[in-house]
């Protein structure tokens, strides 16, 4: 499974499910980029699998049909430095992007707490459900993935007010180990999605109504016009956040402006909240469900923000 931008999810996920569903088509090439990134540079390793543990656990969540692999990088090519190559910028251009503008401190006006259930019902009537947690405090974002045992596979916190990711796995014994780093690159690929997702979506409310764990719901017909799925989603008014407004805290704590006006990403979707939403894709049903809702810096969920007894090295990029 091809490793997938976390922080792009961070950005787009409360925003539209569908995103998530068919999240965006990066993961051939940034796989390309690492192979080449390894075979130039000296990574190291603990970090490295770390990093990719943390990637892998969030891809897993959102599968899409596996494509031929790329071949291996010729290391002997002279076509270009590791130093002046796309590819000397790791991770997708994550935690590269050293020319990127110093981060600005931010504060989030809203606070939320959620879990995220994501049932893929494949062609022989067989499932796979897997979880994600997130919170979103003052200062930080929180998202933790939980395999089908409901056991902690990965964890990353995003700092608002000093930019620094800390990134947290579990090995198979269950012992969690913590990195921190800046991802100066995050933002450009989190503005590029959020552009991208401003023409990619057609949303059409129809007007019917039900009610999903005590919230009332309107149906919402989400088409995607780059991946030709379509996406039912029931969304409510009942809570006090919309998913435009913490759309807008995350793209803002990443150093990005959200665009308005009749063509921008914020116009075209839809007031209120996504709580379940289906997806038909090529044979196979993804139904993603949102719970445990909770909002107010008193009411959420903080466990997901504990590090406590986590040792957590700081990485230099």
């Amino acid at each position: 499974m091809n490793p997938r931008p976390i922080l792009i999810a961070f950005a787009l996920l409360l925003s539209f499910t569908a995103t998530a569903q068919s999240v965006p088509d990066r993961a051939a090439k940034r796989a390309k980029q690492r192979a080449e990134y390894k075979a130039q540079n000296k990574v190291d390793r603990s970090v490295d699998e770390a990093v990719d543990d943390a990637f892998n656990s969030i891809g897993n969540l959102f599968k899409k049909k596996k494509k031929k692999a790329e071949p291996a990088p010729d290391t002997n090519s002279d076509a270009q430095s590791s130093e002046s190559s796309p590819a000397a910028n790791p991770y997708g251009g994550m935690i590269g992007n050293e020319d990127a503008a110093p981060y600005e401190p931010f504060t989030n006006e809203y606070s939320v707490s959620l879990d995220m259930e994501i049932t893929e019902i494949k062609k022989n009537g067989k499932t796979e459900t897997n979880t994600m947690s997130m919170a979103v405090t003052t200062d930080q974002y929180a998202v933790l993935v939980k395999d089908q045992n409901g056991t902690e596979i990965s964890r990353m916190i995003f700092n608002t007010q000093d930019g620094k990711t800390t990134m947290i796995t579990t090995d198979k014994k269950g012992k969690k180990t913590g990195f921190r780093m800046k991802m100066p690159g995050v933002r450009k690929l989190a503005a590029d999605a959020a552009e991208e997702t401003a023409d990619r979506f057609e949303f059409v409310q129809t007007g019917e109504r039900k009610t999903i764990d005590g919230y009332g719901c309107e149906k919402i017909i989400v088409t995607d016009k780059k991946e030709g799925t379509i996406t039912t989603s029931w969304v409510t008014q009942d809570l006090s956040i919309n998913s435009k407004d913490v759309f807008a805290e995350m793209m803002g704590a990443l150093g990005n402006k959200v665009k308005t006006g009749p063509n921008s990403v914020m116009e075209r979707g839809f007031d209120g909240f996504p709580i379940l939403s289906i997806t038909e894709d090529k044979g196979k049903t993804y139904e993603t469900h949102f719970s445990n809702i909770k909002v107010g810096e008193e009411n959420i969920d903080r466990s997901l923000l504990d590090v406590s007894g986590i040792e957590i090295q700081s990485i230099g990029f």
